[in-house]
């Protein structure tokens, strides 16, 4: 069983999914939440860890678009969450559901493990693992405590260049 759940603002979210009558209280083994809210990742974080110890699973599935592309039926959504759960859900409701490609965050470049790590994303994912990573950086870091996006918080850092670059390499694939 998967549930959808759209909220834009991180109390909204909150109200609805905590709480004895909250979303989360329902969720048991087998149960899928898929959050399409577009709230900070720190929140949706949270949330997963609450849905997790549960029982159940999520997925983040922020969704991305304007009024012309939902018109043309071709909104975006970035997935977020194990490969199990993205399988299980391509399954049930959604045969259609396609990988478009797999993003590595948090990347350390500079350590042995970090390196090793990305070869084996590369080595389980292949040509779907996109080129442009997104490393671990401060920045990106400090951005969501202060309420802003990296593009207004540091627009000429080194996360924001490579979340750029992601978003090209993204347009690229659809």
């Amino acid at each position: 069983m998967q549930m959808l759940l759209f909220r834009a603002r991180p109390g909204a979210l909150e109200s609805i999914a905590n709480g004895p009558d909250g979303i989360v209280s329902g969720l048991g083994p087998g149960k899928v939440l898929i959050d399409m809210s577009t709230v900070s990742p720190a929140a949706s974080k949270a949330l997963a860890e609450k849905v997790r110890a549960k029982g159940a699973d999520m997925v983040d599935s922020p969704v991305s678009g304007s009024v012309i592309t939902l018109e043309q039926g071709k909104l975006t959504m970035m997935v977020g969450g194990r490969a199990e759960t993205f399988e299980k859900i391509k399954a049930r409701p959604n045969p259609n559901l396609e990988l478009l490609g797999v993003v590595i965050t948090l990347h350390d470049r500079r350590t042995l493990l970090g390196k090793d790590i990305k070869q084996q994303i590369e080595n389980v994912f292949g040509d779907k693992v996109f080129k442009t990573t997104i490393s671990k950086s401060v920045r990106l870091e400090e951005s969501p405590a202060y309420k802003e996006s990296i593009f207004t918080f540091a627009p000429n850092s080194t996360g924001a260049l490579e979340y750029y670059k992601l978003s090209e390499e993204v347009l690229g694939r659809v």
